[in-house]
Formats: structure tokens, C-alpha cells, sequence
């Protein structure tokens, strides 16, 4: 028995299959980059990410993520992920093991948690996965300027009433 056989056994569920979308059974097959955080870019500084989740049946590189196009957390191919742009791997070495993050996004494509763009984005679903963490480096950053210019203006203005 593989790794996946075992697993999936133990959850008391069919040989590594799910269901998708009402799309046929999916077969993950766990391979050397399953678990892997993955990453390209979507405009200004935004930066779309997903985790690597190996390969199913026709051989295509499959990838967890969350997008408002699917409306929750799924799993899709690579291409359909890459969107025409180009896919690296991050940098960022998740907290888990290979084989747990890998085991973290099937159970959050399981869930299906439903995209919300403040609060459980592709950058959050990301981190959850490979961190236990929801976390999004590019909401930070947006928000960090809001409160910065907030503070501009605020500060603009009491000079003005001062004047």
C-alpha cells in the first residue's frame, strides 16, 4: 500500500479519490513536489498562490487553492491555476511536513471553504494548509497603506483646522 492507500483507508473512504465540482472522481497520485506552496503573479503587486497536490489519473500537475472564480477551496489543473502566467515555487517552507500539507489540502478542498476576499482568499487558504495559519502577505500590505494614508489625511486636516 502507498502512502495515500493508507491514509485514505484510515479516514474509511474509497482509494484515494473525492469528489469535485459533481466533475468524475479525481485520483491524486502523491508525488516528490505534492505539498509544495506554488505562486504567480495577477497584476500590480498581487500574488496568486496555491499548493502543489500532485498528479491525478491523466498525469496532470493538480494544485489546491481558492479563487472567486470557483467560489471556495478546490483543486484544478496546473494550467487553469497558471491562468497563462508562469508558476514558480515559493521560497517559504511550510511548517508541516510534505505529506501533511498534502493531507491539509485535501481536507480543505473536503470542507470547501468559500472564498471570501478579507478573510479566507487564495493567500489565506495557502497558509492554512502549509502553515495552520490564515494569512495573506498581500492584504497586509494594502491595508498597511490605507492606515497610512488615513494618517496622511488625518494629519492634513488638523493642520488645515489649525490654519
Amino acid at each position: 500500500m502507498n502512502f495515500l492507500e493508507d491514509y485514505l483507508s484510515s479516514q474509511n473512504q474509497a482509494w484515494n479519490n473525492f469528489y469535485w465540482n459533481q466533475q468524475p472522481t479525481i485520483f491524486l497520485t502523491f508525488t516528490v513536489d505534492a505539498g509544495k506552496m506554488l505562486r504567480r503573479g495577477k497584476g500590480l503587486t498581487l500574488t496568486h498562490t496555491g499548493v502543489h497536490a500532485g498528479q491525478d489519473q491523466y498525469g496532470r500537475i493538480m494544485v489546491f487553492h481558492n479563487h472567486p472564480a470557483n467560489g471556495r477551496t478546490s483543486v484544478v489543473t496546473l494550467e487553469e491555476f497558471a491562468a497563462g502566467r508562469q508558476v514558480n515555487f515559493t521560497n517559504e517552507r511550510c511548517t508541516f511536513d510534505q505529506k501533511t500539507v498534502w493531507e491539509r489540502g485535501i481536507e480543505a478542498v473536503r470542507l470547501g471553504s468559500p472564498y471570501h476576499l478579507f478573510f479566507n482568499n487564495c493567500q489565506h487558504t495557502s497558509s492554512d494548509i502549509c502553515h495552520g495559519q490564515k494569512k495573506s502577505p498581500d492584504l497586509d500590505f494594502w491595508k498597511g497603506l490605507l492606515l497610512i494614508g488615513a494618517g496622511v489625511l488625518a494629519i492634513n486636516a488638523l493642520a488645515n483646522t489649525k490654519s
